[in-house]
């Protein structure tokens, strides 16, 4: 098992910090050819390309999902890339912490942990059996649950020769194209002149939203919490979602950074 720790930056860090990484929604109208020569002329070069396809997994109420949770089957190119469970708590400061469990390794799902979290944490399939030894996706419905959301992303990466900016042209199903810009060197002025070539394109409008491409997915689901309706459960309570089995995993992860 292996668990990483996230602080997410505070409103105020995240506004400093914004112009380091935006993203960028494209026009309908606009081909991903037509972007390939808009960043080729900007002195930016094809990378690579991957196909993502991410599952999640949950039960027919959505017990996880509206936990602010995700049990997470990632497939690259339509091979088994990772599983995880990711949580996100806030601390009694305002500040968000997720929480990463990474539960494949060596390309062996980790029943044990898996099991912890959903009995004894989130106290949901507590009649399964959790060691029969099936494909992944048999073995998750045999458990009781479902794949309840699918986001499939094709993702060009184009960086300059320098490989101080990563441009990211993600064609997601059912959302369209979007643009994400990183800068991840030190070449002057490179990031800026991308951002600006792009806010005077005429196809590209600057997302301030900062939804994730799951938060646009599941906010078509009326069974599912929007973004506003956890922002609000948050401010109420930062504890709404700590469940009583995991009160000990949460002090740990919020008071990392006290």
């Amino acid at each position: 098992m292996i668990i990483t720790r996230r602080t997410l930056m505070s409103t105020i860090n995240q506004k400093q910090n914004i112009e380091k990484e935006l993203k960028f929604i494209i026009s309908p109208k606009v081909s991903k050819e037509d972007i390939k020569v808009f960043l080729e002329n900007l002195g930016l070069v094809f990378n690579h390309q991957d196909l993502q396809t991410d599952i999640y997994w949950d039960t027919n109420n959505f017990d996880i999902i509206n936990l602010k949770r995700g049990l997470r089957v990632r497939y690259v190119s339509n091979v088994l890339k990772n599983i995880e469970f990711k949580s996100l708590f806030q601390d009694d400061s305002g500040k968000y912490v997720v929480e990463e469990i990474k539960l494949l390794k060596d390309n062996v799902l980790d029943k044990a942990v898996l099991e912890d979290i959903l009995v004894n944490r989130l106290n949901i399939c507590k009649d399964c059996e959790f060691k029969q030894n099936l494909p992944i996706e048999q073995y998750f419905s045999n458990l009781g649950l479902k794949s309840s959301v699918t986001l499939k992303k094709e993702r060009s990466i184009f960086m300059d020769l320098q490989k101080s900016v990563e441009v990211c042209v993600d064609t997601v199903e059912n959302l369209g194209i979007f643009l994400e810009v990183e800068s991840v060197g030190d070449t002057v002025g490179l990031f800026e002149k991308i951002v600006e070539e792009l806010n005077n394109s005429g196809f590209a409008i600057l997302d301030n939203t900062h939804a994730g491409y799951l938060d646009l997915i599941l906010s078509k689901n009326p069974k599912i919490l929007t973004k506003g309706d956890f922002e609000k459960r948050f401010a109420e309570n930062h504890e709404w979602n700590v469940k009583n089995g995991e009160r000990n995993v949460f002090l740990a992860l919020t008071q990392l950074h006290e």
